[in-house]
């Protein structure tokens, strides 16, 4: 048990209170009127409230960083000084502190605080000139405490939102604001019609709301009434912010995936290093499921994380070192969901999110992805023809569908995702369907038996041209895939001695010849290996279909 005593000159530790008025008076004395307090039940009260309402989680007081450099020193000296603090340190810091606070704030009959323990300094506005432990009195308060040899900073705000002058204080950062703490959120927009910026002050529930109605879009335009702007910047707290910063910060955490995005980035270094470009010579450290990250190997004991989201089906899959791989049941799932009528919400959290989804089939991808409006039209007649064939045709124009996508995602790890579907899944079938002895007729598909291949990359690339040229009428694209190994009558006879090598020569001549002739289209050339040979796959992907 402690025994506090109020004599100054003892050495036994003591609580102590420094206090002032909240407004500079220049008829009236100013130096800091000081009181050493017991640490009786109201003292105690008064420290279990305000630990209980602090703002969001601890933050270690290194990461702290205030506008001005002296506010870290003064309270270092308290630390090192107490009991007996330098009265230099204590006036000084309660004069910065007093002086960040709004005109409205200032006022003589509300007091700016400093209490000093051991290993405790809160710094508070009251509203109080005589009981300055009333905790319904604060106003703010900056909390440093040390715990097991850490120093931590907690704050606490009555109206639990972020003051402007307190958090300038303290030099809070955007990383250390939980979204239902913040205010004073000031966009500055760019009417198309109007010369000069808006400059349009919300609080983060009108913020929040305008994102859910897509009023504000992901692409950092902004409807407001008949006009439509663009939102150039976002001032909160004195800083200016991009959009993305802003909206990557909101998506986070209004959707609780910080935890998982800093687990991602634990396992997956963003530094380059040269492993990032020798290790796909080994195997993937890491696989996922639907529900779990493991190491190694798929087991309960190799669980490293744990993948709960209510809204969303996290992804973490990546090529980048040390990998991330998708075992086939959790890819199955996403396959079905994009073919078939099951419905699946997909983030993946090592990339930019969106609260505007990118619609795949029944499959909604909520990450940033800069595609061509043409392309969701292109998506959604594929889908539709694939859905309406023989399902013994679906499986070609299956994987036709996912090379477009992996062509026109340009985004790294989502590609990696989909070429996983394509390995993992439509490969595999196409590998079990070149099996059989004949093919069904396809109307969307071209066979050219294994005469057509030619050895000489130039002049295969000139055959397939040829070919691609007679899929095409009136820029209207009637045939998907050419498959190269397959006789007009669907019998599959596979060339025996083409050299795979050659393929992605082939692709590149071939896609050269089609630019010169200005075909609006280009191809992907794949090889699918059997028992009997090799089939060659010509994909003509468009740009219009």
């Amino acid at each position: 048990m402690n025994t506090l005593i109020e004599k100054e000159n003892n050495n036994v530790e003591q609580v102590l209170l420094y206090s002032k008025p909240a407004k500079y008076e220049e008829t009236q004395e100013d130096n800091p009127k000081k009181t050493v307090l017991k640490l009786d039940n109201e003292l105690k009260d008064f420290l279990k409230k305000l630990a209980e309402h602090t703002l969001g989680e601890n933050i270690p007081f290194i990461n702290i960083t205030p506008n001005n450099t002296s506010i870290k020193t003064w309270i270092s000296n308290l630390k090192n000084t107490y009991p007996q603090p330098y009265p230099r340190d204590v006036n000084d810091l309660l004069n910065t502190f007093r002086e960040s606070l709004n005109s409205s704030s200032k006022q003589s009959k509300y007091n700016v605080c400093l209490l000093l323990y051991k290993d405790l300094i809160i710094l508070y506005h009251t509203k109080q000139t005589e009981n300055l432990l009333d905790y319904d009195s604060i106003f703010r308060a900056g909390i440093i405490k040390t715990i097991n040899n850490r120093i931590l900073f907690s704050a606490y705000e009555k109206n639990r939102k972020w003051s402007k002058g307190h958090a300038k204080f303290w030099g809070i950062h955007l990383e250390n604001l939980k979204w239902s703490n913040i205010s004073d959120i000031i966009l500055q927009i760019k009417l198309e019609n109007f010369q000069y910026p808006l400059h349009l002050p919300l609080e983060n529930n009108e913020i929040k709301n305008m994102i859910l109605e897509e009023n504000i879009k992901s692409d950092a335009t902004i409807q407001i009434g008949t006009q439509t702007g663009i939102i150039n910047k976002i001032n909160l707290y004195g800083k200016n912010l991009t959009f993305n910063e802003f909206y990557q910060y909101y998506i986070d955490e209004t959707q609780e995936l910080n935890k998982h995005t800093e687990f991602y980035n634990t396992l997956i270094p963003i530094t380059t290093t040269l492993d990032n470009y020798t290790h796909n010579k080994t195997s993937k450290t890491y696989i996922e499921d639907e529900k779990y990250i493991y190491k190694n190997k798929i087991s309960k004991e190799n669980r490293i994380h744990t993948k709960n989201h209510n809204k969303y089906t996290l992804t973490f899959t990546t090529s980048k070192y040390p990998g991330i791989k998708p075992n086939p049941a959790f890819l199955k799932q996403i396959y079905e969901s994009i073919f078939t009528e099951k419905n699946l919400n997909l983030i993946h959290v090592g990339e930019a999110k969106s609260s505007t989804p990118l619609e795949i089939g029944n499959l909604k991808i909520y990450n940033q992805i800069k595609i061509d409006p043409e392309f969701k039209d292109t998506t959604k007649y594929l889908i539709k023809l694939i859905q309406k064939i023989n399902p013994e045709n679906q499986t070609i124009l299956k994987d036709y569908y996912l090379t477009y996508l992996n062509e026109n995602l340009k985004n790294h790890n989502l590609e990696t995702l989909f070429t996983s579907l394509q390995t993992q899944i439509t490969k595999t079938n196409l590998e079990k369907e070149f099996e059989n002895k004949k093919l069904e007729k396809n109307k969307y598909v071209k066979y050219e038996s294994q005469d057509a291949i030619n050895t000489k990359p130039q002049e295969f690339a000139k055959t397939i041209k040829k070919h691609v040229k007679k899929s095409i009428k009136k820029d209207k694209l009637l045939k998907y895939a050419i498959i190269y190994g397959i006789e007009k009558n669907g019998h599959i006879k596979p060339t025996q001695n083409y050299n795979p090598q050659h393929l992605k020569l082939v692709e590149k001549e071939t896609n050269k010849l089609l630019q010169e002739d200005q075909l609006e289209v280009t191809t992907n050339i794949r090889e699918i290996k059997t028992e009997k040979g090799t089939i060659i796959i010509v994909y003509i992907l468009p740009t219009i279909i």
